[in-house]
Formats: structure tokens, sequence, C-alpha cells
């Protein structure tokens, strides 16, 4: 829970119809209870959302500051893999590994997810509207609805058509977990220097050796999950999209929940 430490509110802007605005304009309501998820389609497409991902986590903390030390926790953030296996999100604090959820692609099939980890502010990827999907179970629809209090979509170039906001990053810090999660050639050296006791106190709280050993095993496993070429690739996509002050400014458009259910099945 390393970001528990590392992101702060004030490392963000956000602008919404022209103007700066807090973050509450964008997002007005976070509760002790509320779990984020974000859905990807490709090798690390949250990437161009990171800014938002980042922003939700400030959020758990700020609902209740003792999660950060007094009583550790990692926030409630979800990652929805359709259609295939598209990298280890530890190193955003995706953790335990059960935060990290693995879809055919399926849309019905992922509105259940939705539903059964509680998902109450969802990030989609933009694509072209369908149909509102025709769920597995018809109460299924009315659970998400009843659920959701706020979607929006997501672009992997951080870029998307028609934005409603933009979140602005003020450090350089904000692009660390970026560099880690693709760095996987440099987590593994490093893995190869440590011990799983070396690795304990780096994870949250009272982590047991159990679960450092654990961690390290996901890692070695989930390795090859995306190819050096594409992570090379993603990499300098950013990094032109950074420029050279290390600034990202991503964009977004928030959509109604209603329209989620025509998103999933785009």
């Amino acid at each position: 829970m390393h970001t528990a430490e590392q992101l702060s509110r004030d490392l963000y802007q956000f602008h919404a119809d022209g103007r700066e605005v807090p973050r509450e304009y964008v997002i007005p309501a976070w509760g002790l209870r509320d779990r984020f998820g974000i859905v990807i389609t490709e090798p690390f497409g949250d990437i161009g959302a990171s800014l938002l991902v980042q922003n939700f986590i400030n959020m758990f903390y700020d609902a209740r500051p003792e999660r950060r030390e007094r009583d550790p926790q990692y926030p409630e953030i979800y990652v929805f893999h359709v259609g295939g296996t598209f990298g280890n999100h530890s190193p955003f604090d995706f953790y335990p590994a059960r935060k990290e959820v693995f879809l055919e692609a399926d849309s019905p099939t992922l509105l259940e997810r939705l539903n059964d980890y509680g998902i109450t502010h969802l990030a989609l990827p933009e694509c072209d509207p369908g149909a509102v999907i025709e769920p597995n179970w018809w109460a299924d629809r009315h659970a998400f609805l009843e659920r959701t209090q706020w979607a929006s979509l997501y672009s992997a170039s951080g870029r998307v058509q028609d934005p409603s906001f933009f979140i602005c990053g003020l450090d350089p810090v904000v692009e660390a977990n970026t560099r880690a999660a693709l760095d996987v050639e440099g987590r593994l050296a490093w893995l190869d220097e440590v011990t799983p006791e070396d690795v304990r106190p780096r994870l949250a709280g009272p982590t047991p050796l159990h679960e450092a050993e654990r961690w390290v095993r996901v890692v070695r496993e989930r390795s090859g999950e995306v190819s050096a070429a594409d992570r090379s690739r993603i990499l300098r996509g950013r990094e032109s999209f950074v420029g050279t002050n290390g600034l990202p400014t991503e964009s977004y458009r928030q959509i109604a929940p209603t329209d989620a259910l025509r998103f999933m099945g785009g």
C-alpha cells in the first residue's frame, strides 16, 4: 500500500466547463463502503486512466485517514481484465491479487462480476455504444443501476472524444507506478536479489511471510502476460503523451450508469 504515502490530493487538478474545479465537482460522492472498478480490454489499457485511478485511491484514504497508517488497508479498487490477461497491476496497489478479475469477453458476465464485487464507481474504455446489454439474469440490471453512483469513459491513449472533464498531474511522481508496472525485468531482477523476508516489510501492515511469498510467486507467474515489445510501445506512447516535464493531463467523459449498460455491450 505504498500509494497511501506516495499519493495525496494536492498532486492533481480537475478541470471541467472550461475552468479549474474541485474534485467533488466531478466525483461528488464517495463513502466508506464504496468501491471503484475499471475495465480493461488491452495490455495495461488503464494507464490512460492512471490519474483517475490515483484519485480513487486518494478518496479511499481521505474517507478514513486511519487507513493510511493506524489501521492500514489496501484501497478498494478492482481491475477487470476482459478478454485476456493484461499485466500485473499490483504496482498500482490493485492488491491482494483477488482484486484483479479475469473474464471472457462477455458483457452479461461482466455485469454479473461488477455486481458481485459491489462496484459503485466505474470506468469503462471508450468504444462505440451498442444496445443495452441483455443480462443473464434480469435482476442484474436493476442491482447495477441501484448501486452504481458514478461512471465514466476513458481511453488507453489518455484522450477521449468529447471530454467532460480533465485531470492534470502536478508532480512527476504521478507517473511512478506506471513506470514500475511496465518495468517487469527490473522487478524480476530485484526479486532475484532479495528473499520473501526482505519483501515482507515493503507490503502493508502486519503482512505475514506466507503472503509475501505468495506475492513473489504471483509476480513471477504473471511476468509474461504482456510482451517486452508491447510494454516498450506503451512506455514510448506514454512518454510522448506526458512530455518532457513529466506532467500528464488525461481527459474523460462522464456518463450516466444507464449509459454504462450500452458501453459494456459496445
